[in-house]
């Protein structure tokens, strides 16, 4: 936080020091990042010496509450935004707080009922996203062909039961979409508290890749409490990176015989055929440089969206190509880039830890040469984006971590390659160079 709201936030704090009650209101809950985790918190360091005895937060669309040196922290649901339910099927929600000589009452309220504070603490939310991280783990991806067609397989899935103190006992079973089967589609687990299990699934698909099945297991992860973890099937296109021996102009136009094959089949972000204007993807290298190209269709050039012209400003709300690049597969290092039709780029360094946490590093920025063009029912770009940025050296039959998509703000959707959209390399696709 800035340092003018910190020397208020004291200063206020100061002034009231005397008051029954204090309750603190702050959007996001910066306690569950720190003191949750037992780090230093400097808003905690201030709120025990002033006092505070409540401190609400909001921001995850979720509730959990915890108590630390006496103060209650509370985090409220979402009063009407996206929400998904809690792990004990709480989802919109109010919270009713009382306050009198005898102290402090908070409860959630839910239609048809008055729950408990500790309904769902900080510390089961902890539990239950390192359960969603590593309780569900699939062998390799299933391997889908450049005709989006999936060959009959068979599928490891290794289930781990962290709970060092329940016992996993469960039927897990599959959501199978039509065209799919997986066999066998439901079985009744048994897991000792601590231990892991591999079971083995035969996958066939003969109808359209997305949706593709949901795994769900409901997993332990308190007393009597238990968690539905849903994990869909990972499904890993590829597609081909071609070396060239001259280098191409940059000038936005794709006219040169380097751009050939592109990819042309995209999905819209609930894996439904593309519902945006027709977008093509190219993409070549040599020894020093990476190079990509996007012709995108628009039906309607003055209803395009482009006014962003400075180095990473906010351009998710604009037209623009995206692209997540993993250039080493044995590190969950990737690189997003983004590029509007102006030639303006936004791109960030994300790291993925063993624990799942990102760290994302906005400072990191590429030097690109970008180039576009417009036509009367088209914009199209060309870059060169520098090998030397991904620290690493490409030959041919290397394999790449990739996704991309195209965003139209007309539509005010997407044209995926792989579902989902995530920072998570475990979800992207194979580029190959070719």
């Amino acid at each position: 936080l800035p340092e003018e709201q910190i020397n208020w936030l004291i200063s206020d704090l100061g002034k009231n020091k005397k008051a029954p009650y204090t309750f603190v209101f702050i959007h996001k809950p910066f306690w569950f990042e720190t003191i949750a985790d037992n780090k230093t918190d400097t808003l905690h360091s201030l709120f025990s010496n002033y006092g505070v005895d409540a401190v609400f937060t909001g921001h995850y669309h979720t509730y959990f509450s915890d108590k630390f040196d006496n103060i209650l922290y509370t985090s409220i649901g979402s009063s009407g935004g996206s929400c998904e339910p809690g792990p004990t099927g709480l989802e919109y929600h109010f919270v009713w707080v009382a306050a009198n000589k005898r102290g402090i009452s908070i409860a959630p309220i839910k239609i048809g009922g008055v729950l408990p504070w500790k309904e769902v603490t900080a510390t089961d939310l902890k539990f239950i996203d390192r359960i969603y991280l590593s309780g569900i783990e699939f062998e390799k991806p299933l391997p889908v062909s450049e005709d989006i067609t999936v060959e009959s397989t068979e599928v490891a899935v290794k289930l781990k039961n962290l709970n060092l103190d329940f016992l996993l006992e469960d039927t897990i079973s599959w959501k199978v979409p039509e065209g799919w089967s997986v066999e066998p589609e439901s079985l009744p687990i048994r897991i000792m508290a601590g231990d892991s299990s591999t079971i083995r699934f035969s996958i066939k698909n003969k109808g359209n890749l997305y949706p593709v099945p949901v795994l769900s297991v409901h997993f332990p992860y308190s007393e009597s409490k238990t968690c539905e973890i849903k994990k869909p099937l990972p499904a890993a296109r590829k597609t081909y990176c071609y070396q060239v021996s001259t280098q191409p102009v940059i000038d936005g136009k794709i006219s040169e015989p380097i751009w050939h094959n592109p990819v042309s089949l995209l999905f819209s972000p609930d894996g439904s055929q593309g519902t945006i204007d027709s977008v093509y993807f190219y993409f070549s290298y040599d020894e020093v440089n990476i190079y990509i190209a996007a012709y995108c269709k628009e039906l309607k050039m003055d209803s395009m969206v482009a006014t962003v012209t400075d180095h990473d400003g906010t351009m998710y709300n604009e037209d623009y190509v995206g692209y997540l690049f993993q250039p080493d597969i044995e590190k969950n290092v990737v690189y997003q880039i983004y590029f509007n039709p102006l030639g303006t780029a936004f791109d960030q360094k994300i790291t993925m830890n063993p624990e799942g946490e990102l760290d994302i590093d906005r400072s990191w920025n590429g030097t690109y040469e970008v180039n576009t063009t417009k036509g009367n029912d088209f914009w199209s770009i060309e870059a060169r984006i520098p090998l030397k940025h991904f620290e690493v050296e490409v030959k041919p039959g290397q394999r790449w971590g990739l996704n991309f998509w195209r965003k139209q703000r007309r539509f005010n959707s997407t044209a995926d390659w792989q579902i989902p959209i995530s920072y998570d390399p475990s979800t992207f696709g194979d580029l190959i160079m070719e």
